[in-house]
């Protein structure tokens, strides 16, 4: 499998994305490995399992992709220097990996490796930069920004990568071929996953039972804090009235009757009673 380095200034960054778009159905058709600064999304814990596993924290899982700049130099066989002037003014680029591919491409020759400048902008490349004895690949002569419509200087760069993969790839399987090798043992056997956009999703289970259990948990803990700072004071409202039939009977004082006495008067005659 053949391992494509792509090496661009950060300002350039927009133009790499556009070139993962373009060249993704190729890379289909034609195994081929992309490397680029591009580092892998952290896994992600869906919201609702993350409030509920709050002190989980996931890692990063280990992929078989190689993210080391210097081992991805060493391995390379089509270098891919997307140019502008923001990036011969880059120091990593022309002190680091321009140098890397130069000597890789001498010790093991065209045949195996190749170096291409990718003109994205305008810039003093031919002057400045050490790729400048190298041929650029994609719209003759005019950076990728400066062809209108910009779709076909895509258009131009898809081809002539394409046929650079098919040269190399027979290249590669007539080289092992003489050294009595399997075809892929050039790169090795073994295939690194490639790289992935969207990051990957921790606890996949669906989000619908995630906000149940957070909706019940957050129930529950009202209820219980409601128990909790229920007032302990006597009531200062007056108590239900006691229904009639529950009342005590009323107690009625007794009074006694008056005891009525005849008075006689000396004639004998009888006088008003009086109470005792």
């Amino acid at each position: 499998m053949l391992h494509i380095y792509i090496s661009h200034a950060p300002a350039d960054r927009a133009y790499v994305e556009q070139f993962m778009q373009w060249v993704r159905p190729m890379q289909a058709r034609y195994p081929f490995r992309i490397w680029f600064d591009h580092p892998e999304p952290d896994p992600i814990v869906p919201w609702p399992w993350n409030v509920i596993f709050f002190w989980y924290s996931p890692r990063s899982h280990k992929r078989p992709y190689n993210r080391n700049m210097p081992d991805e130099l060493d391995k390379a066989h089509v270098y891919l220097f997307f140019t502008s002037q923001k990036s011969i003014t880059t120091p990593w680029i022309e002190s680091l990996e321009i140098p890397a591919a130069v000597e890789r491409y001498q010790q093991i020759g065209q045949k195996l490796v190749r170096i291409y400048p990718v003109l994205v902008a305008g810039s003093q490349w031919k002057i400045s930069s050490r790729l400048a004895a190298f041929k650029p690949l994609g719209p003759a002569g005019k950076p990728i920004s400066l062809v209108k419509p910009n779709e076909d200087a895509w258009a131009a760069l898809m081809e002539d990568l394409r046929k650079v993969i098919i040269e190399l790839n027979n290249n590669h399987i007539q080289h092992n071929r003489q050294l009595a090798l399997p075809a892929d043992s050039f790169t090795g056997n073994t295939s690194p996953e490639p790289w992935v956009d969207s990051p990957e999703v921790v606890l996949p289970l669906s989000n619908w039972l995630g906000w149940l259990v957070v909706g019940l948990t957050a129930f529950f803990a009202v209820a219980w804090l409601a128990q909790q700072i229920k007032p302990s004071h006597k009531e200062y409202w007056p108590k239900k009235e006691i229904p009639k039939a529950q009342l005590p009977p009323p107690v009625v004082p007794t009074v006694k009757p008056p005891i009525l006495t005849d008075t006689l008067t000396p004639s004998g005659g009888r006088i008003r009673p009086t109470k005792e």
